[in-house]
């Protein structure tokens, strides 16, 4: 896949402990998340929790989507209510992509985001369905 932002840079699969392959570009340090890893990453429901309000702040890039690799373009949201980072999403697949130093940006706000009764709900639940409850 193409870096959205290195004209020229190809994007590396990487796989993280969590069993989440992303895909990074060792050219300008970006990183694209598909669809449901930014969630699974940081222990959240969805990827952006506040979607529904932060998509109001949405605005095209000239950027192509990476996986979609058919012309559809990136657009450039806030990732949450509470916070100045801005960050790029594809309308058509909700693939997410990083620029450099904005993965521990968005780290710290997902972590003020959910509570830890919601985490452990998710992981009760999650464990349940795995049939160790049962």
């Amino acid at each position: 896949m193409k870096c959205p932002k290195c004209s020229d840079g190809e994007l590396r699969e990487m796989e993280l402990p969590e069993n989440v392959t992303i895909d990074m570009c060792p050219k300008c340090k970006g990183i694209w998340y598909d669809r449901g890893e930014v969630g699974f990453q940081q222990e959240l429901e969805r990827d952006i929790p506040e979607l529904e309000t932060v998509e109001k702040t949405k605005r095209p890039t000239g950027n192509d989507c990476p996986r979609c690799a058919d012309g559809t373009k990136l657009e450039e949201m806030r990732y949450a209510v509470e916070s100045d980072l801005m960050i790029d999403r594809c309308p058509k697949c909700e693939g997410i992509f990083l620029d450099k130093g904005e993965l521990s940006k968005l780290e710290s706000i997902a972590a003020k985001i959910d509570s830890f009764s919601a985490r452990l709900a998710r992981a009760v639940k999650d464990i349940d369905a795995r049939g160790y409850f049962k």
